[in-house]
């Protein structure tokens, strides 16, 4: 998804969940911000371990610069990978698997209580511009996360037309 925000509450971007209106206590497939603006991809439950416990990606920088953005998490027999604007920000080979659901709903820019995970933010709403949001069955190659970054971000050259 692309967002962009200069908020310091941070926030929850999107996220998979049991219920499809209120604050979900079942929760995985979270990516959301935390107050100094960093991006965190989490799931649920961390495999092996007791208590269970999450495996958290997280953005080395600040992402809440107000410029737009591309943040993806992918979690697939290769791992669990964060992506912030086409390339790898984090991964962990070892977390193949999160918690199943039989159903479930995908939530953007809200819901989600942080009351257990790392990195919380202030708001269960994120405030900034959120566009093209995608969720897929499928796991995308890094090939296919730096091409959709290169594709669309401010400024790109990738595909241009000239005025006649």
């Amino acid at each position: 998804m692309w967002f962009k925000t200069t908020s310091d509450s941070g926030g929850k971007l999107i996220g998979f969940g049991q219920k499809p209106d209120t604050v979900n206590g079942a929760r995985d497939r979270q990516i959301w911000m935390d107050t100094v603006g960093k991006v965190h991809f989490g799931v649920y439950p961390r495999s092996g371990t007791t208590p269970l416990a999450q495996d958290v990606l997280s953005s080395a920088q600040a992402l809440n610069d107000g410029q737009w953005h591309l943040v993806g998490g992918v979690l697939w027999p290769g791992g669990q990978v964060l992506y912030v604007d086409g390339r790898k920000a984090g991964e962990d080979p070892n977390v193949t698997k999160a918690q199943g659901y039989l159903t479930g709903y995908w939530k953007v820019g809200f819901d989600f209580k942080f009351y257990d995970w790392p990195f919380p933010p202030t708001a269960l709403y994120f405030k900034g511009a959120v566009d093209e949001v995608r969720a897929a069955k499928k796991s995308y190659s890094k090939e296919w996360m730096l091409l959709n970054y290169e594709n669309q971000r401010p400024e790109s050259r990738f595909l241009r037309f000239d005025k006649p």
